[in-house]
């Protein structure tokens, strides 16, 4: 469980670990990425005198990144079932996920619906993962067009030694989806399990609204070749040119229409002369 600043919802996350059978050969590994926060600070320090559960400590705030690549890192089970401070499991869900990979050892991981809630809003959806699957497994062509997956999903130990753990120049921004694309093209199996197996929480303040989205198109940039063997090249390609534009990286923009010149769109070849007007005209203004 990964933590930074998150009081009293670190005591709701674990509450939802205690709602299943396997509970008491659950190993909970606390990843604690600095926190300030008193609340915080004094929780972690009661757990670790009180409970079983093991709690490591960023010697500075490094980011989420550095925290789930610690916590597996220290996991001592093989399988990894990842929980963000501010959420939960539903009730059983550690029991089901554990199941369904002991009856299938083959697979790598496990991924399945989700209760999405907007905190502004105090409203709940469940979002359904059968729509990016096929023959009960990752549908690659739907979720490059239409990402649900949960970053969060249940995997053993060895994916992340597959990939190198997750990249610490996506911290805080796209680094779930950036470790599940190069899992996917390292051929990890996977499994859908139609029945709701996390309770994300999101805010306005939360990292999924915050995050810097230049970190997406360099993201999306660096598999290119990857993702677009499943989705239109000429669609992410402006995709991807578009991004560049709105997040003012010039030279990136550039050197992307210049390596995919025959798939992106005349408009997007004429931004970067836009792009340069606009800087310098925000310049003379300054």
């Amino acid at each position: 469980m990964t933590v930074f600043n998150e009081e009293v919802s670190i005591l709701n996350a674990l509450r939802s670990i205690k709602t299943n059978q396997i509970y008491p050969d659950v190993d909970v590994v606390i990843v604690d990425d600095c926190s300030f926060n008193c609340t915080t600070v004094r929780i972690l320090k009661l757990l670790e005198t009180y409970t079983k559960y093991r709690i490591f400590r960023s010697p500075k705030n490094l980011g989420l990144s550095n925290s789930r690549n610690l916590g597996f890192e220290k996991a001592l089970a093989e399988i990894i079932a990842p929980l963000d401070a501010d959420d939960t499991f539903p009730k059983n869900a550690l029991d089901k996920i554990y199941n369904t990979f002991i009856d299938n050892p083959k697979i790598d991981f496990v991924y399945g619906d989700y209760e999405l809630t907007n905190l502004d809003k105090n409203h709940t959806k469940l979002i359904r993962c059968n729509l990016i699957t096929k023959d009960c497994t990752i549908d690659l062509s739907a979720i490059f067009d239409n990402w649900i997956m949960m970053g969060q999903s249940p995997c053993r130990k060895r994916v992340w030694d597959l990939v190198d753990g997750y990249a610490l120049k996506y911290t805080n921004s796209v680094q779930d989806v950036d470790f599940w694309v190069r899992a996917f093209q390292k051929n990890a199996v996977g499994l859908y399990l139609a029945e709701s197996i996390y309770c994300w929480n999101r805010s306005s303040s939360g990292m999924n609204e915050t995050f810097d989205r230049k970190h997406y198109w360099l993201m999306l940039d660096e598999h290119f070749n990857f993702i677009s063997r499943y989705i239109n090249k000429k669609k992410i390609s402006n995709n991807i040119s578009e991004g560049y534009y709105k997040s003012g990286l010039l030279f990136k923009m550039l050197f992307f229409n210049l390596k995919h010149f025959n798939v992106v769109d005349y408009k997007n070849h004429l931004r970067p002369i836009l792009l340069v007007k606009r800087k310098i005209k925000n310049s003379l203004r300054s």
